[in-house]
């Protein structure tokens, strides 16, 4: 660690302790780095708002951020309830690397695919809402998330209420608790809860058990994919593709995209004949779907290639 980044960390810590720190004007409320944001939310026992944006190059993170995030209206609100974290990503990326490697970290962590994306969490970082822009007021814009703290207040009532209870009405409990976040996210961050469901609702009694399955084993693929591919281990993620796809029943544009997984497996190996191979199945899963044809584009590429080589000889 730098001298520079030691002293920053200790005068916030100093500021921290007088409490000087939060008589804040609007803009100044929005923290910029994760660890003090959280420890200020532990120490005041607030929720976070973490706002993933490019308002330096994306036009509408512009009007987010000019229209909503900077304006008293809303912070003024959110900020008696919520710390706020906004995390600006440059359009080449090129930022710090300290800051960038922990802006990716949190962008991968959260499963943030595009921006603006709002993430409401509580102190230890459990993520319970989320949402993107909308063209309301300042006013009603804070009014939603200030409403996603009932989502909050629900789950740790369920939670609570399920530990005094067994079999089928606890899964039903931890169920009704669990929040309602896009892809994987809830088996990432409440897998405890979900297994618990899984082992006391086998025969899906609570309609969630099969859905939750199916979350936990696209989570555990994802993080052995990368754990492979770390190690370079390319026909062992192979093979743990060819499983997934198998014992999940993948069908449609998720079996296309498994199947794509492969496909970029294969071009790391240089391997031409099983890419050819792995395209053609995409495209006969749908052709007419964005990842059929996309596929189909790739074909018809590979086939150019190759006529063009032949031509040269």
């Amino acid at each position: 660690m730098t001298p520079i980044l030691k002293f920053s960390l200790f005068l916030f810590t100093g500021l921290f302790a007088s409490n000087s720190l939060f008589a804040q004007d609007s803009e100044s409320k929005w923290h910029t780095r994760y660890t003090p944001a959280i420890k200020q939310a532990q120490a005041e026992n607030k929720s976070l708002i973490l706002v993933f944006t490019g308002s330096k190059w994306i036009e509408i993170c512009k009007i987010f951020e000019s229209d909503i995030l900077d304006q008293p209206e809303f912070v003024d609100q959110v900020s008696e309830k919520y710390v706020l974290l906004k995390l600006e990503f440059p359009k080449n990326n090129r930022m710090p690397e300290e800051i960038g490697r922990e802006y990716q970290l949190l962008k991968d962590a959260y499963r943030v695919h595009g921006f603006p994306t709002v993430l409401v969490t509580d102190p230890e970082g459990r993520p319970f809402g989320m949402n993107g822009y909308q063209p309301v007021s300042a006013d009603i814009y804070a009014k939603t998330l200030l409403a996603m703290l009932k989502g909050k207040e629900i789950r740790d009532t369920a939670f609570a209420k399920a530990k005094e209870q067994k079999g089928l009405d606890k899964a039903k409990t931890l169920a009704a608790g669990i929040p309602d976040l896009p892809g994987t996210l809830g088996a990432r961050y409440y897998r405890k809860e979900i297994e618990e469901i899984i082992a006391n609702d086998p025969k899906n009694k609570t309609g969630k058990t099969e859905a939750f399955q199916k979350q936990i084993a696209d989570v555990d693929y994802a993080t052995n994919m990368q754990k492979l591919a770390a190690d370079v281990q390319y026909s062992k993620m192979l093979e743990l593709t060819d499983a997934y796809i198998r014992d999940q029943n993948l069908k449609g544009d998720v079996l296309q995209k498994a199947l794509l997984n492969k496909l970029g497996v294969q071009q790391k190996q240089k391997n031409t004949a099983g890419a050819v191979q792995t395209l053609l199945e995409v495209v006969t899963v749908n052709p007419e779907s964005h990842f059929g044809k996309s596929a189909q584009k790739m074909l018809d590429n590979l086939r150019a290639q190759k006529i063009q080589e032949n031509l040269e000889e």
